[in-house]
């Protein structure tokens, strides 16, 4: 295996003091590492600390090697800034850092991204948008360590937790990345192979089995051909009579057959992926587990009921056939999790534009004792074209109001006909922290049916 490469990118964090050791274990565990600054990193301590680590190589222009055959390897932006890591998911290159990362992304480089920067401007709108854009893009945030004041590198930590540290090399995070990537390039091209073989051997068995019907139809055909001329001047009348009532018992047949077959088909049970929180891990601490089976944004968390760290009791107000464990916002200003359902993959879509399917849709919702902090969940159909159709049916907010300041977890519904031209469907779950530190609303039991 050729020697993998490392580019380092720097920004003007406090963390960059910490970079030279970084680099020195890079060069050390056999990376050829390349160093590149912002110009903020002069603030923090001299860049020649950085470019001058033994084995290394610094890039400060667009002219240095290797840039002529640039973009390749594995990039690392550590410590990154609330305005680098900003900057990267608009696709701004407008300084020698982010123009490579930018070039890096647009060839599919591994790109991984460590933040560091204060509370609030982690609790951004802007970086909470960024963050899911570039996981979108394929890049790894690095998980920081967050409390109420700076959101940092766990290297912060002095306990024994086990976090990714990206500024401790020992966790081998990248080196993973290079060889994960070169073995799943081997195993796409062994796949790819196997399924050459197996669309050859498909094609062959259609083509025998295409000639197999053509031997046996044909004859048959010229035969029947053959006799129905024979006798259709003596049995036209009788033919006829016999081919009409023939006609019509095989019409009816297949039309009963066809509306049982799309009646039945709709499943019974609920239509969302771990709707109860009951798949997957729990939380049983202060740490955040997101959802099992959802798309999410923030630190929504999958937690169980009786965790000190979290809000609600297993004898708190709520649904009677509930699990272990629940939804709850954790520490995010306005945390989400959300579900895609393509309704035509078990309904018919005439079944539903002759306004016969109905939805039956449902969740606990509540909070914590007189905290205003408050969830909702709602449902969107969409149509064919991907555009909403009618209005997103929303059940809650469920407020302090509502629940009598008391911790408890109410119930609402809503039914009623799917919309004519929906195809697919949109379930989302939102909670927002109204005060406080912590975002203290709750969701258990989110339930979507379909029915006729």
């Amino acid at each position: 295996m050729s020697t993998p490469t490392v580019f380092i990118f720097v920004t003007g964090s406090g963390r960059a003091k910490d970079v030279p050791e970084l680099v020195r274990e890079t060069v050390a565990d056999g990376w050829d590492t390349y160093t590149i600054l912002t110009s903020n990193v002069s603030s923090v301590l001299s860049p020649d600390e950085i470019y001058n680590v033994p084995g290394s190589h610094a890039i400060c222009s667009y002219k240095d090697p290797p840039l002529n055959r640039f973009p390749f390897g594995t990039m690392l932006v550590a410590p990154c800034t609330f305005n680098t890591f900003n900057k990267l998911a608009l696709g701004l290159g407008d300084n020698l850092v982010t123009s490579m990362i930018a070039d890096a992304l647009g060839a599919k480089c591994p790109v991984f991204i460590a933040p560091t920067m204060n509370y609030s401007l982690w609790n951004h709108p802007q970086t909470r948008i960024s963050e899911a854009k570039l996981k979108e893009w394929g890049c790894t945030i690095i998980p920081p360590y967050i409390d109420e004041k700076v959101v940092t590198m766990s290297s912060m930590i002095q306990s024994n937790l086990n976090r990714i540290n990206p500024l401790d090399f020992s966790s081998n995070i990248l080196i993973k990345a290079y060889k994960d990537k070169k073995q799943n390039d081997r195993d796409r091209r062994r796949i790819c192979l196997w399924f050459k073989l197996y669309c050859c051997y498909i094609i062959c068995a259609l083509l025998l089995l295409i000639g197999l019907i053509v031997g046996i139809v044909v004859p048959l055909e010229l035969h029947h051909t053959t006799t129905t001329n024979s006798n259709a001047i003596t049995t036209n009348v009788l033919i006829t009579n016999i081919t009409t009532s023939s006609t019509f018992i095989t019409t009816t047949s297949i039309t009963s057959t066809t509306t049982s077959t799309t009646t039945t088909t709709i499943s019974k049970s609920n239509w969302l992926i771990n709707g109860d929180a009951e798949t997957g891990t729990c939380q049983s601490g202060n740490g955040v587990t997101h959802p099992t089976g959802w798309m999410y944004s923030g630190s929504i968390t999958q937690v169980y009921y009786n965790n000190a760290a979290a809000d609600l009791s297993s004898t708190d107000p709520g649904p009677s056939n509930r699990g272990n464990c629940y939804f709850y916002g954790q520490i995010s200003a306005v945390t989400s999790m959300w579900q895609y359902i393509n309704m035509t993959n078990s309904i018919n879509p005439i079944l539903i534009d002759n306004q016969t399917v109905y939805f039956n849709f449902s969740a606990w919702i509540g909070g914590y004792s007189n905290q205003k902090d408050n969830a909702q969940v709602s449902l969107t159909f969409i149509d064919q074209a991907n555009q909403k159709i009618n209005s997103t049916i929303t059940l809650g907010p469920v407020s302090v109001v509502d629940r009598g300041s008391i911790t408890s977890l109410l119930f609402r519904q809503a039914n009623g006909l799917v919309p004519i031209g929906a195809r697919s469907c949109i379930v989302m779950a939102t909670i927002t922290r109204g005060a406080g530190t912590y975002n203290d609303g709750d969701i258990d039991n989110i339930a979507l049916y379909f029915y006729q």
